[in-house]
């Protein structure tokens, strides 16, 4: 049973708020009140009697009529672009970052055990919503919950947020449910007393603020900007320097293609004039030879041709025979290899016909 004395009118220990809920998960110790969203008095009586929130704490500073102020504490889970998923624990006084244009998951302090008869809605509070930061959807706790809640927070703004471990976060409404058959009534005997308090909203959130009041305040007059936007100028500028980075590529490579063609050309040119040049020389000695063969056939005709004539008719019947073997070697030689190279700047030139077809590609993938 909940104590009545006041300075331990709530769970002092994890354990101690665990008993309590056991007790009164499906007996409800106020049947009295009606179902309806709980004042601040009520939801303080609930939690005493049932340890349904631990720690408690029982002040102006967390309580407002009918909502509860509950902080931030404990692991938290980001992604960051270059070193992936960090994880940590975030204790009281510690610093977080929010950075810009990101979504986090953090751990809210307080252990829940929700009775049945009752479910949990929460909401950021308005300093963050002022920010420009959203909540993950789905901020309703159905009755029966154990355990601590986590929330994802998004920032799409261009700013950095810092939070520190123990702020308040979030702002929580308790709301009783209507009759149910598994619920089962506290005795006024076994039932606790009452002893609420019902603290009402401060005098500062009275006063007619307009919406650029809370921007300055939450934002401390930095501009509260999208990061939408930004993200795709960043993306339009890396695509179009990928682009001109592309351009630039294709036309070095058109550069060296052109000067390959153009030494294929002038290697066409020499080798052929080489093949000539060798298919000329050779042709002129093989006449140079025969015209010395004739003569010498002459001489030999005579009465009495010398043996030092029909010497040398020998030496120019193989050196005709040597001249004729290396004709029919460099001519089918010279012809090849102008076939060679004909057909490389061939290939070379329509490789680039290939490559300047896929340049329009190019322009067609660059962004508006």
């Amino acid at each position: 049973m909940a104590s009545h004395d006041p300075v331990h009118r709530f769970a002092q220990s994890d354990l101690e708020a665990e008993a309590r809920y056991e007790r009164f998960e499906q007996v409800d110790p106020f049947p009295s009140i009606p179902p309806s969203l709980l004042n601040s008095a009520d939801l303080s009586d609930y939690v005493a009697a049932t340890g349904m929130v631990w720690p408690y704490y029982e002040d102006a500073e967390h309580l407002k009529p009918a909502s509860y102020k509950i902080a931030l504490e404990g692991e938290y889970i980001v992604w960051d672009e270059t070193a992936g998923r960090q994880s940590d624990s975030l204790e009281k006084g510690q610093p977080f970052t929010l950075k810009a244009n990101s979504i986090a998951f953090v751990t809210l302090e307080p252990m829940f055990r929700v009775p049945l008869y009752i479910a949990l809605r929460f909401n950021l509070r308005i300093k963050h919503i002022y920010r420009g930061i959203l909540l993950g959807t789905g901020p309703l706790v159905d009755p029966g919950f154990v355990g601590r809640l986590s929330v994802p927070l998004h920032n799409l703004t261009t700013n950095d947020y810092e939070f520190l471990g123990g702020e308040e976060l979030i702002w929580m409404e308790f709301t009783k449910l209507s009759p149910s058959p598994v619920i089962r009534p506290a005795s006024r005997k076994d039932g606790p007393q009452r002893a609420g308090t019902l603290f009402q909203l401060p005098t500062r959130k009275r006063s007619n603020l307009t919406v650029v009041d809370y921007v300055h305040a939450a934002a401390d007059g930095r501009p509260i900007r999208s990061s939408i936007p930004d993200a795709i100028e960043e993306a339009r500028a890396f695509a179009e320097e990928a682009t001109a980075s592309s351009r630039a590529s294709a036309a070095a490579t058109n550069r060296t293609r052109r000067f390959i063609s153009a030494a294929l050309l002038v290697a066409l040119i020499l080798g052929l004039a080489s093949a000539v040049g060798v298919v000329l020389s050779t042709y002129s000695l093989f006449n140079s030879a025969t015209s010395r063969i004739d003569a010498l056939y002459r001489t030999a005709a005579s009465p009495q041709p010398s043996s030092k004539v029909q010497s040398q008719i020998g030496e120019l019947h193989d050196e005709v025979n040597r001249l004729q073997g290396l004709l029919y070697i460099a001519f089918p030689t010279s012809i090849a290899i102008s076939l060679i190279l004909v057909l490389a700047i061939w290939g070379w030139t329509g490789r680039r016909g290939g490559a300047t077809a896929l340049e329009p590609g190019l322009e067609e993938r660059a962004p508006p």
